[in-house]
């Protein structure tokens, strides 16, 4: 900022015109779309060694979420539901496993702390359910980033460290 005003640079701040991902589109009802062209996802279930994809339908609560979050580019994470990405990432927590592939592909997510603390918060919302599930989502993305099984490895480390560090005492 302090160069810009030496070059004399002092033009009116344009942030407050400038589009975020997600919003060229967006409409407040764009999550009755989503129910609609979404109503079934698909949740892979494994039984015995054969994996069988279920389908379930999409909560209103949980399109209204992905309307809210992502926009017009809620529709990107509904497709990524039906094709068998429609399993919660945590049983009592709306966000689902698209949005864990959608923000790799599209949003850059590179870590899994990045994943669940920064994009999804779901890290502060519920660090202990986050803990149960962590060897999973890190299974999820580094399928999704091709991750050595060292990397996979030091993933679940930090992550656990970082979970247990903002964990409530145990009683």
């Amino acid at each position: 900022m302090d160069e810009s005003l030496k070059r004399g640079s002092d033009s009116e701040c344009r942030t407050e015109f400038v589009k975020l991902l997600g919003s060229d589109e967006w409409d407040p009802s764009s999550f009755a779309f989503i129910i609609r062209d979404f109503e079934e996802v698909r949740i892979p279930r494994t039984t015995g060694r054969r994996v069988v994809m279920e389908t379930s339908k999409m909560e209103e609560s949980v399109a209204r979420r992905l309307a809210s979050a992502y926009g017009d580019q809620a529709y990107r994470v509904g497709r990524l539901a039906v094709q068998g990405f429609g399993r919660k990432i945590l049983p009592s927590h709306s966000v689902m496993e698209a949005e864990l592939v959608y923000c790799v592909h599209n949003e850059m997510a590179m870590t899994v702390l990045d994943f669940l603390a920064r994009r999804t918060r779901l890290a502060y919302l519920d660090p202990k359910e986050c803990l149960d599930a962590l060897p999973q989502i890190v299974q999820l993305m580094g399928e999704q980033l091709s991750w050595t099984a060292e990397r996979r490895e030091a993933e679940l480390d930090a992550t656990t460290d970082f979970l247990k560090s903002i964990s409530p005492p145990a009683e």
